[in-house]
């Protein structure tokens, strides 16, 4: 039973409290009495294995899933971003930008242009989802997220499924946008790289509990060649189990 007994948002200068939050799927425990705060304006990045409760744990965040045990309260309003770019087929850009939201079309095409502007994608506002690259989609779908003005930004793996060159345009243009709106970001990646490039603080998840909690303290832009990134970037995938990999194809 969900035990919600926290006032409905978190304390001054907190997004996000979460407290011995617990998660089955059925007989199954997915997530392991975890505890963690976001502070405002923090970017904090989640990593773990497939199955390790990363999903799970945005998915409570973002209140689409109440089936849990523990407290969790998010500072509101909250946009989530997926993998998918979710764009309606049938409308164009700048309604898929604004869609839910209410006004005249006037009005709320102006805000679509706006935040788009901010996107890099003004001049694609009339333009259908069926004509975008991958990369376009899930801009418009970061725009889809800004317009909402939200206090806490969820991203679940939004850059997955992008080629290596578009992924890395994408990851400093979250960065630049979080930077820009002082938003908290919480940023769902199977990528370790990525984490530490765009983290203030990286979580690990193994088996639905807390393996590792690392402050990012070295500046950007971070860099594959600084020592600094290369120890964390160890430290995680001892972690998950993954170094001694990493080992075994250096040999050839």
């Amino acid at each position: 039973m969900n035990a919600r007994t926290v006032p409905p948002q978190p304390a001054p200068g907190v997004s996000i409290s979460v407290r011995g939050l617990s998660k089955h799927y059925g007989s199954r425990l997915i997530l392991d009495g975890v505890d963690v705060d976001v502070a405002q304006g923090e970017f904090l990045a989640i990593v773990g294995e497939s199955g390790g409760g990363k999903s799970t744990l945005l998915r409570v965040l973002a209140g689409l899933d109440s089936d849990y045990d523990g407290d969790v309260v998010v500072r509101q309003p909250v946009a989530v971003g997926f993998q998918d770019a979710r764009l309606l087929p049938w409308r164009s850009v700048w309604e898929n930008v604004v869609f839910g939201l209410h006004g005249s079309r006037s009005g709320l095409r102006r805000q679509a242009v706006d935040v788009l502007a901010e996107v890099g994608l003004e001049a694609r506002a009339d333009a259908w989802p069926g004509t975008l690259s991958g990369g376009e989609a899930q801009r418009v779908a970061l725009a889809r997220a800004l317009v909402r003005r939200p206090s806490v930004l969820l991203l679940d793996e939004p850059l997955g499924a992008l080629d290596a060159l578009t992924r890395l345009r994408m990851q400093a243009l979250v960065r630049s946008l979080w930077r820009t709106h002082r938003l908290s970001v919480v940023l769902v990646t199977h990528d370790v790289d990525e984490a530490i490039a765009l983290g203030d603080r990286v979580l690990v998840l193994s088996q639905g509990k807390l393996a590792d909690e690392i402050e990012l303290s070295f500046g950007g832009p971070r860099s594959r060649e600084d020592p600094a990134f290369e120890r964390v970037r160890l430290r995680i995938l001892e972690h998950l189990g993954a170094a001694r990999y990493e080992t075994e194809l250096g040999r050839y």
